[in-house]
């Protein structure tokens, strides 16, 4: 793994659901690490971390100065990084398995079929004892999947969505990890639940 030049000890993944603010996305900002989803980093681009599992998404070449990190597939059948490109477009690569659960093995995450999982996973092998959640949403709200424009590729349907749900359920945090669904409006029923003002005053600055 990079050695970091801050702390994830207190980290906030910031994911796409419809319900995602950008007051929410503010509150945060110097109170914790920031981990962005994707097209999120256009809502945090002072963000600590920019995670995408897609190797064609980083073809943008996003504007974004922190970290850029994404994944190389082990598992069979998955389509690997094109030699060279990542380095040239300035991204760490982490390995990682079609699984469910957290992976704590350095330098390996689990899939969880979703890039926001797989950012989940990546902060706990930065170091993060507790994980924050915005734009977790896991629902289809208002017709729409995300609080931007679709992806002009494969966007989830109700259904992978409800499978997405169901992976998020085999996570077991050991007593040292803490993970707190901060989203406006949520299927995820596996983790406990505040709104972001609660989780700043009650969690972040105790």
């Amino acid at each position: 793994m990079v050695r970091h030049r801050i702390s994830f000890a207190t980290t906030v993944v910031i994911a796409s659901g419809p319900s995602l603010r950008q007051s929410d996305v503010d509150a945060v900002r110097g109170k914790a690490a920031v981990i962005a989803v994707n097209d999120n980093y256009r809502l945090a681009p002072w963000a600590d971390v920019l995670y995408a599992a897609d190797p064609d998404w980083w073809l943008k070449e996003p504007d974004f100065a922190g970290e850029r990190w994404s994944t190389q597939p082990k598992s069979a059948g998955q389509d690997a990084w094109p030699e060279g490109d990542a380095k040239r477009l300035g991204v760490n690569l982490i390995d990682s398995i079609r699984a469910v659960g957290l992976s704590f093995e350095p330098g390996l995450i689990h899939q969880g079929g979703n890039s926001g999982y797989q950012a989940i996973n990546l902060a706990v092998l930065m170091g993060a004892r507790r994980v924050i959640l915005l734009g977790f949403d896991l629902q289809i709200s208002g017709g729409k999947i995300h609080h931007h424009a679709d992806h002009a590729g494969k966007n989830p349907d109700s259904v992978a969505l409800k499978e997405w749900a169901k992976a998020f359920e085999t996570i077991e945090c050991p007593p040292w990890l803490e993970i707190i669904n901060c989203s406006r409006e949520s299927a995820l029923t596996c983790f406990p639940r505040m709104t972001i003002e609660e989780c700043l005053l009650s969690v972040i600055a105790a």
